[in-house]
């Protein structure tokens, strides 16, 4: 029975969230077609070419089809009034502006190729219902028998101008032959309905309103309950006014702020009805029936991202009397364009704008069919207001090591509209709550997430070595694009330290600082003053540390104690083996390392370190008294202290107690190397303790060895050019003699 309640709850919830969707969506809107009545004037409406029939084309006279109700260049409204007259045959009188006009009937002239509007003679047609669902029908002339009356698609140039003829010789009987009756409360309709429609889009771009009751209204067909709903759903959008971004919007002073190729201004007074701002509009005109020459008028205006509506009063007609279908005379708004013809205002709706910049216009272009066009009073509003998209990390870098391998970052986003797409570069892996794993490389945090915070554990494999980024992307509205990265190295220590005996425990607990990361205390550290971890430019793997000069309290100090509670306290009469890679950034003066309580109180044993000239291997002995004092061992540089402005860095720290095989380990036989990038390779400066064999072997940071040298020294100090042709990058350079090693850092 439980299961019976779940699947129910389950079906009650996705019939639910379905009929959500499905209630925020409406069909777009269009004419509806009606059964003739005798008598009823009606618009009769061209399904192919999306235009009503109307007066023009030869003699102004013909049949033609126009995409408005206009008698050409007139404010009147042209109908057709009509009459059954008997079974299926019915007559068509032209109704202008209300008045059926005596003696003027659709006619076919008798050959049965021609329609015109003007006489009434061979004025009866039969009408018969193709779609009882759309009350779609088709027209045939009783004199052209069983042809159909249908629109040209193709354009026509007749002695008044370029039209889309009407005539009653269509044999097929397709969309160009398919007819509707719309009478003036269904035109009304249409017209509300494209009101309602286009303020319950702008309401869905925005998506903070519910529109159920708006569809509601819209679905219902009322007209009065459509126009009360547009009031509402209007009032409750409050378009943003982004007129005043437009330079000189009514053309008052002249072409300023156009961009102009074609137009002229004009201060007259057009005899039909376009809402002229001012004393000036902006035309262009030859004598009919000839037709307007290509021409552009354009600005760019700088606007909040968002989603535009553009509203231009204009004309473009033929005034000989073509009443053409098409003007090509064009209103711009961005990528988008609206048809000019009859007077009256013009909407260019939804045009995104994601940049800040908006184009609008005006344009005549193609096969431009009018003679006279005129144009003014652009305004501009802004529906949507697009808000910025962020997306970023906690983080802006991250290092690892075989160590330190993982650590948490936080992503977070706001105005986000999209999933947060994440590519993480071989080596790492990401993982986290909200964190979707797409095979790789590739994660994913979804849209509903996205403009959270969300924590994202990110782990290193321990092995490869990794120099790239976590690349993070997103969109907000409008498609604006919001990305960032996060720079992310990791190398495993293993490449580049190897501690120097394998048998003994290092006195140090963190000598390569990875646990330091944290914090100086997790790596067993304590001391003061300006010091810090470094993860930009270790010697290797994730983190060095290192100390600015001066001592207390400008200088810092890195201290580690020595003592029974650590389990590394120094012994008396010992022997202890130092060693560390430093690089010291000295102008004058050194820095240092200093053993307290060696001989007992008041007794430190000390090594300066002078500048280095980037990284070198440091390796020293030191020997305990009778008497040893607990204390630590410090590097800092309190004795010949340089500028606090001079860094030291130290990496790979080991300290071992070596009082067993002393006899076998001095400080004279440690091979000391340094080594520079030079035009032909590297240069190895080294010392050694007495003449023989040398090995050289150079490494990427891969591990892969790129060259290798030997030869025999002498005793003392030595150089050699390591000829090898190296790109930029980091490299290992390993010295063998004697039976040590030494391995120093290259950047090239």
């Amino acid at each position: 029975m439980k299961k019976i309640y779940k699947l129910l709850a389950m079906f009650i919830a996705v019939f639910a969230f379905s009929t959500m969707v499905k209630a925020q969506t409406w069909d777009a809107p269009i004419y509806n077609g009606e059964t003739p009545v005798s008598g009823i004037s009606y618009y009769i409406y061209n399904i192919g070419s999306n235009g009503f029939l109307n007066r023009g084309g030869w003699y102004s006279m013909q049949a033609v089809v126009t995409t408005h109700v206009k008698q050409n260049a007139s404010t009147n409204v042209n109908k057709w009034t009509s009459v059954n007259t008997t079974g299926s045959t019915w007559t068509f009188q032209y109704n202008n502006n209300g008045v059926d006009v005596a003696g003027r009937y659709l006619f076919d002239t008798g050959g049965g190729t021609d329609l015109y509007t003007d006489n009434t003679t061979n004025n009866t047609f039969t009408v018969s219902e193709v779609d009882a669902v759309n009350h779609i029908f088709a027209l045939q002339s009783q004199v052209a028998g069983v042809n159909y009356v249908g629109s040209e698609a193709a354009t026509e140039t007749s002695n008044t101008g370029i039209a889309n003829i009407v005539r009653p010789s269509r044999v097929t009987l397709d969309s160009y032959s398919n007819w509707k009756f719309v009478s003036q409360d269904s035109y009304d309709l249409y017209q509300a309905k494209v009101m309602l429609d286009r303020y319950m889009t702008y309401a869905k771009l925005r998506g903070d309103i519910d529109l159920t009751t708006y569809i509601a209204a819209y679905n219902s067909d009322v007209l009065v309950d459509i126009n009360t709903a547009s009031a509402n759903l209007s009032a409750l959008l409050t378009p943003v006014d982004a007129t005043s971004t437009i330079s000189n919007p009514s053309f008052e002073t002249g072409l300023t702020g156009w961009t102009n190729s074609g137009f002229v201004t004009q201060t007259n007074t057009p005899p039909f009805p376009f809402i002229k701002d001012g004393s000036t509009y902006t035309e262009k005109w030859t004598s009919g029936p000839g037709n307007l020459a290509a021409a552009t008028i354009t600005q760019a205006v700088t606007v909040p991202n968002g989603v535009y509506q553009l509203v231009v009063s204009g004309h473009a007609f033929q005034q000989s009397g073509s009443n053409p279908l098409h003007t090509y005379a064009l209103a711009i708004c961005g990528s988008k364009t609206t048809e000019i013809s009859a007077a009256g205002n013009y909407i260019i709706d939804n045009v995104e704008v994601t940049n800040g910049t908006l184009t609008i216009g005006y344009k005549l272009e193609g096969a431009i069919a009018c003679n006279w066009t005129g144009f003014d009073n652009f305004k501009l509003y802004r529906y949507v207001t697009y808000n910025t998209p962020v997306l970023g990390a906690s983080a802006a870098s991250l290092r690892y090591d075989d160590v330190y391998s993982s650590s948490i970052m936080t992503i977070v986003g706001s105005n986000l509209v999209s999933d947060i797409a994440i590519t993480a570069p071989s080596g790492i892996t990401l993982s986290g709550t909200n964190v979707i794993d797409n095979g790789s490389g590739n994660y994913s945090i979804l849209a509903a997430n996205a403009n959270s915070s969300n924590p994202v554990t990110v782990t290193y494999d321990g092995a490869s070595t990794v120099d790239g980024t976590i690349a993070l992307s997103a969109t907000g509205s409008g498609a604006a694009p919001a990305v960032a990265s996060v720079t992310v190295k990791a190398s495993s220590n293993v490449t580049c330290y190897t501690p120097v005996y394998s048998d003994r425990t290092n006195m140090i607990a963190d000598p390569t600082f990875s646990n330091s990361i944290l914090g100086f205390a997790n790596g067993g550290y304590s001391g003061w003053g300006p010091k810090a971890i470094d993860t930009k430019n270790p010697y290797c793997g994730a983190a060095s540390c290192y100390i600015f000069g001066s001592c207390w309290p400008n200088g810092g100090s890195l201290d580690r104690s020595l003592n029974t509670a650590n389990g590394n306290a120094l012994k008396p009469n010992s022997t202890y083996r130092l060693r560390a890679m430093i690089n010291s950034q000295a102008s004058t003066g050194s820095f240092q390392f200093e053993i307290e309580g060696t001989s007992g109180t008041g007794t430190n044993t000390k090594f300066q370190i002078e500048n280095t000239g980037g990284w070198v291997q440091f390796d020293k002995l030191f020997t305990t008294g009778a008497s040893v004092v607990e204390a630590g061992i410090y590097f800092n540089s309190c004795t010949t202290a340089p500028p606090i402005t001079d860094t030291c860095f130290i990496d790979n720290w080991e300290l071992y107690e070596v009082t067993d095989i002393v006899s076998s380990v001095n400080n004279t036989s440690i091979n000391q190397l340094k080594v520079f990038a030079v035009n032909s390779g590297i240069e190895a400066d080294f010392n050694l303790a007495s003449t023989g064999a040398v090995e050289f072997s150079v490494f990427n940071v891969q591990g892969s060895r790129i060259a290798s040298f030997n030869g025999v020294y002498n005793a003392g100090n030595n150089k050699k050019v390591l000829n090898v042709n190296l790109p930029s990058g980091v490299y290992l350079v390993k010295m063998t003699a004697d039976g040590k090693t030494t391995t120093n850092k290259l950047v090239k």
